[in-house]
């Protein structure tokens, strides 16, 4: 399995996540009776075309999964050439959110067999299955290959899994997670995290069809399960959210903190949040757990233009939050989008 954006010629300071859509995948690619699954993070590991021919020769898989965004397609699409050269019967299995929103595209490129789009925890599995057990695979849901899906077509709708609570533990042990750090981390060792996946948030620039619409998410329980076992088992440091907004049920944010509290787990961790979901309550209890920064999605200063792409943010709600998240000991980014 590989994350196909490629080492820049200069390294860059910003940092390295881990890839976490890719971790997950493979926690499920891992059940699979006789699978042994290795996982190439070309940009954290500095591998570059002539490294990835090597790897996959020596490894010799029997499928080849690449996780696509549309601003790496570029290099995902000549990473499956290096693939098919490499290993020429391996069939090439690419998702991601360009697949999802571009599925006829990319299952035209030549070296792409097989597509899956949506979260591909469940799909990929059943993919590895019926590789190994000579099954048809264009039944499969979330599966479209150069033979079309369900008779030619492929449902516009995707089925979204609704208990997050259900899924296996990302595969964080196929990384040395050494190499992940960021800019705005002084701890030298993160990891990534989800407490949720999908947004209920109008914004009309927003599109992750992969994760959908309906807000649904892991219990407190099971998020500060998996705290815990990255920072006293993992050594991690500080852990990133990926959350679109980590701050949509109160009531959770709160017992989340209150279990970290309880438990002792001494962690610094950073969330992303919608200002008009906080709280002064909140902000102080985020704190108290270890929350260290704050990204807030304001997009625009112009009331006109928050109406316009159906932000619809208070201005004064804005500027109230992030002086109390501030006084609270919490640093705070804001994303904007230029030239809006």
């Amino acid at each position: 399995m590989i994350r196909a954006s490629l080492p820049p010629v200069v390294e860059d300071s910003t940092g390295f996540y881990p890839p976490l859509g890719l971790l997950y995948v493979a926690a499920y690619a891992e059940c699979v009776e006789g699978c042994e699954v290795k996982l190439l993070d070309c940009d954290a590991q500095g591998i570059r075309h002539s490294d990835l021919f090597e790897k996959i020769t020596a490894f010799r898989p029997d499928v080849v999964g690449i996780q696509a965004m549309t601003f790496t397609l570029i290099d995902a699409v000549e990473v499956a050439h290096t693939a098919k050269k490499a290993s020429p019967d391996a069939p090439v299995v690419m998702g991601g959110p360009h697949p999802t929103l571009y599925p006829e595209e990319t299952i035209s490129i030549p070296e792409v067999d097989v597509i899956v789009r949506g979260e591909g925890e469940y799909a990929f599995e059943a993919l590895l299955r019926a590789f190994r057990s000579g099954r048809p695979i264009e039944f499969i849901p979330g599966v479209l290959t150069k033979a079309g899906s369900c008779g030619g077509s492929y449902p516009e709708k995707l089925d979204h899994i609704q208990n997050l609570d259900e899924l296996k533990m990302p595969a964080r042990h196929l990384l040395d997670l050494s190499r992940y750090f960021s800019s705005l981390v002084s701890p030298k060792r993160i990891t990534t995290m989800m407490s949720s996946r999908g947004c209920p948030g109008k914004c009309v620039f927003c599109d992750r069809p992969q994760m959908g619409k309906l807000f649904r998410k892991r219990s407190a329980e099971s998020v500060v399960k998996e705290m815990t076992y990255c920072v006293r088992d993992l050594r991690v440091k500080e852990i990133i959210f990926y959350d679109d907004t980590f701050t949509i049920d109160r009531e959770r944010v709160i017992e989340i903190c209150d279990r970290i509290i309880d438990d002792r787990l001494q962690v610094l961790w950073d969330i992303r949040a919608r200002v008009d979901t906080m709280t002064p309550q909140m902000i102080s209890k985020l704190r108290q757990a270890g929350c260290v920064r704050i990204h807030y999605g304001v997009e625009t200063g112009s009331p006109r233009l928050q109406q316009l792409i159906r932000k619809n943010l208070s201005l004064d709600k804005v500027r109230e939050v992030f002086t109390l998240t501030r006084k609270a000991g919490i640093e705070t980014l804001g994303y904007f989008m230029i030239g809006l």
